[in-house]
């Protein structure tokens, strides 16, 4: 009985290998395929004849450590388990992963994760001192490059390109994040000119302006603090207080937060001053009142007593 089954299985692969050798326009010792073709619906490649339906291998010049394995079909190839298209190559050499309902690739290589929690796609590396796991996208000719990984020694995640032109995204072209060439970052602009420019609001909890100096100068006995008529005529005249831009500059250049900090800043102090110094004053004007007042009062005693005194004489007199 088990002679029997032994020499059906050998019976059958004798049938297959038999029909793909007759078609093969010639037999080498590393060379074999399974499939039937007549020869003119074979194809060379690599110097040696591939049916257009079959399989079987070869050794060619792609691969010099052993044979190759070829899989070839006019249409699409499709492996499954489980009854379940698992990897879908077709016509046209687009490439589906767990191919989603359908048999419409949308683009040259995709994946389909399904609504697990599990890896859709993973880049590992087996040795922190060798390679870090990266996603390159490249020219052929390597002229331009990019990559997104990671580095296990920074445990930093990187997006970066080859020859400083840049990163950026975008949404249905429209710049959302830029880094230019300069390392400038630009959020909503695709030309950022500074070490961060926004295109928009920034809600933030809070800011931290880092300066070189403050405004305490102003109180240093040196200082020249001019008089409040100075500022006077120069408001009149320029209609925006010294030192600080107008308004039309302001709209026109901006404003630098750190440089205006500190402007204010000098402002608060300056006005710290002049109340300081007009404090001084009407305290003076309060001691003059004071004194003014006790004088008076010290007058209006002389004189009643004089009128006293010249009433008296007054009545004697009759």
């Amino acid at each position: 009985m088990k002679t029997g089954k032994l020499l059906s299985v050998v019976f059958f692969f004798f049938l297959v290998f038999r029909a793909g050798a007759q078609n093969l326009p010639t037999l080498e010792p590393n060379k074999a395929a399974i499939g039937c073709w007549a020869t003119y619906d074979a194809f060379t490649y690599d110097s040696h004849p591939v049916g257009h339906y079959s399989i079987g291998w070869y050794s060619d010049s792609w691969d010099a450590s052993g044979p190759t394995a070829y899989f070839s079909s006019y249409g699409g190839l499709k492996f499954f388990t489980w009854g379940v298209p698992r990897v879908m190559i077709h016509s046209n050499g687009m490439l589906d992963v767990a191919p989603p309902t359908g048999n419409g690739a949308a683009a040259t290589f995709h994946l389909n994760g399904g609504q697990s929690w599990g890896n859709v796609l993973t880049l590992a590396t087996d040795s922190p001192d060798g390679d870090d796991p990266r996603l390159l996208f490249s020219y052929r000719n390597k002229s331009k490059q990019w990559s997104i990984g990671g580095n296990y020694n920074s445990r930093r995640f990187s997006i970066s390109e080859n020859t400083g032109d840049g990163v950026y995204g975008n949404e249905f072209g429209i710049e959302r994040l830029t880094v230019n060439e300069g390392g400038n970052v630009g959020i909503g602009t695709a030309n950022p000119s500074a070490k961060l420019t926004v295109a928009g609001n920034i809600e933030s909890r809070e800011v931290k302006v880092s300066v070189d100096a403050g405004a305490d100068y102003v109180f240093n006995d040196d200082y020249g603090l001019k008089p409040l008529s100075h500022i006077e005529a120069f408001v009149k005249t320029n209609r925006h207080l010294p030192e600080i831009a107008s308004a039309a500059e302001m709209q026109k250049d901006g404003l630098n937060l750190g440089e205006m900090n500190i402007k204010l800043l000098k402002k608060v102090e300056e006005l710290t001053l002049y109340l300081i110094e007009k404090e001084k004053e009407i305290q003076e004007l309060r001691k003059s009142e004071k004194a003014q007042k006790k004088e008076t009062s010290n007058l209006t005693t002389r004189i009643e007593q004089l009128e006293r005194l010249i009433n008296s004489n007054s009545s004697v007199a009759k």
